[in-house]
């Protein structure tokens, strides 16, 4: 997939989605952030909403995130992580943890610092940019070197 120019709806698809979400989980959800490239104004990124889902017990939050279209997809090799994926207009990846996973401070830190530090933004979106245009960044992400 593609990087794209940043999409001033991308916050929206995720107040909407969160909503679905949260009323899936009930009282079992904690929070749910907008995380990754898209929560970012003005970063581009691949067309791809990711979600934080914060709950209570990531095995009790399975069933329900499938009755509303998600399919569970295991850790996506982050230990304790509950992963699923829902296709609609746009692609939505729900990342879930349990209260406590140092990963949601992790996420919403990076996510927070690129919003308030223009020259870490700048940094990152090149960053992203020349990634993007190798053709080995992605075998090498897999681990796979020439």
């Amino acid at each position: 997939m593609h990087l794209v120019s940043y999409d001033a709806c991308w916050p929206d698809l995720f107040e909407k989605e969160a909503g679905i979400i949260g009323y899936a989980l009930g009282d079992h959800g904690v929070a749910i952030h907008h995380v990754g490239s898209t929560s970012v104004p003005g970063l581009m990124a691949k067309p791809i909403i990711d979600i934080l889902g914060v709950v209570k017990d990531g095995n009790a939050a399975i069933q329900p995130l499938q009755s509303i279209g998600y399919s569970y997809e295991g850790s996506w090799n982050i230990p304790f992580q509950f992963g699923f994926k829902k296709k609609e207009t746009i692609l939505f990846y729900l990342h879930v943890f349990e209260e406590q996973h140092p990963e949601i401070e992790l996420n919403l830190v990076f996510r927070n610092h690129l919003r308030n530090h223009p020259k870490s933004l700048a940094a990152y979106a090149s960053l992203k940019k020349n990634l993007s245009l190798d053709k080995n960044a992605f075998l090498k992400k897999m681990g796979i070197f020439f």
